[in-house]
């Protein structure tokens, strides 16, 4: 299954652009859905370094996930494009 997972106030504790900490079991939660197999896209407007800061905060905090804000490739291929619509199983 395709996950598509907010970041802020989903994963994280934020006050826009900052990122003040880890919400209670996020990444307990993500890593168990990575691990059995779930495509996990981080799905949010952040863009430049806003995007920048919430990737590092993602690998220092050990949060797995495949892509962020990025459609699969055998996706866009099917739909002949990436949309900026993510496409996802569950949202």
């Amino acid at each position: 299954m395709i996950l598509a997972i907010d970041f802020d106030g989903t994963i994280a504790e934020t006050e826009y652009p900052k990122i003040n900490g880890l919400k209670d079991n996020a990444k307990e939660k993500i890593n168990a859905l990575y691990a059995e197999g779930h495509t996990i896209i981080i799905y949010s407007c952040r863009i430049n370094q806003p995007a920048e800061m919430m990737k590092a905060f993602l690998d220092e905090q050990g949060i797995l996930y495949h892509y962020i804000n990025e459609n699969l490739p055998q996706r866009t291929q099917i739909y002949g494009g990436d949309s900026r619509k993510i496409s996802a199983d569950l949202y």
